[in-house]
């Protein structure tokens, strides 16, 4: 009987905090990816990467469509908003309140999206990305 415990293999590990914390981080990211090329299929434009947008907006500046590069502007603007809503947040509030606030804001952000997006395609984009800038 000894020897059959001492041939049984050990339990796994459990994780520990760093290792949740990188799983975590890891789906986020890739959740964010998921995020950008749904975004960018139906809308033409990205949620997370603001980068790409700066670069969208100038390409449309310099083919002198002013229109797409407000637009551009405008997602930038809207993703900057949502940034500085965060930072208020995250200031003023408890952890937990702000955990609260945050989802029931960005929620309501991205239900407004869907709710007034249909009107016009972008106008649902500037939305959401105020939405990921409160994230």
């Amino acid at each position: 009987p000894a020897a059959a415990a001492a041939a049984a293999p050990a339990p796994p590990p459990a994780l520990t905090g760093g290792a949740v914390q990188k799983r975590l981080i890891g789906l986020l990211a890739f959740n964010a990816g998921v995020a950008d090329v749904v975004l960018f299929k139906k809308h033409g434009c990205y949620a997370t990467m603001m980068t790409g947008n700066i670069i969208k907006g100038a390409m449309a500046l310099v083919d002198g469509r002013f229109g797409d590069a407000g637009f551009f502007l405008a997602m930038l603007a809207s993703y900057g908003g949502g940034c500085a809503a965060h930072r208020v947040v995250d200031r003023r509030c408890e952890p937990r309140a702000k955990s609260r606030a945050v989802a029931l804001a960005v929620t309501a952000l991205f239900a407004a999206s869907d709710a007034f997006g249909g009107i016009s395609k972008r106008r649902g984009a500037l939305w959401l990305a105020a939405g990921v800038g409160l994230l």
